[in-house]
């Protein structure tokens, strides 16, 4: 999960999932395809009315990732979350041990193009906004690319 707080700052949601459907798409990712999604804050957990926000979904048909773009008070909040399943039967197939190498690759490949259409996407929605990135959200300061390092004995 990738999440960006930026303080005083104007953002429009769907501007931004605008931005982020075009640069997300730039990556040719196979079979992509985006749909809407909302979710409900609860009164539980705060105080007020039901209130629902609108997420953007891109999906494959196996892996999936959910952005979702919030104002809250003065402040903007961006995040991306990326998930390898988007069907129970992905998620019982890694469960079992039975995901081949190549399903790994495919995972890690999708993960990888859509977290750098994000960090696209969160500059140029930025630049567009005529607010420099500072550089603590530079994506290098950012988002955090993980490799897998071997272990030798």
């Amino acid at each position: 999960m990738t999440a960006v707080l930026l303080d005083h700052f104007d953002g429009d949601p769907a501007e931004f999932y605008a931005v982020c459907q075009e640069e997300m798409t730039k990556y040719a990712i196979p079979d992509l395809a985006y749909d809407w999604q909302e979710e409900e804050r609860g009164r539980r957990m705060f105080k007020g009315p039901e209130e629902k926000v609108t997420c953007l979904n891109a999906q494959n048909g196996v892996y999936k990732a959910k952005v979702i773009a919030y104002c809250y008070g003065s402040h903007f909040y961006i995040s991306l979350r990326t998930g390898f399943y988007a069907s129970i039967d992905g998620k019982q197939k890694e469960e079992q041990g039975k995901w081949e190498e190549l399903d790994h690759i495919r995972a890690s490949c999708f993960d990888t193009l859509i977290e750098r259409g994000f960090q696209k996407a969160l500059s140029r929605y930025l630049e567009e906004k005529q607010r420099p990135v500072p550089d603590a959200l530079k994506p290098e300061n950012v988002f955090i690319v993980e490799k897998e390092q071997k272990k030798t004995a």
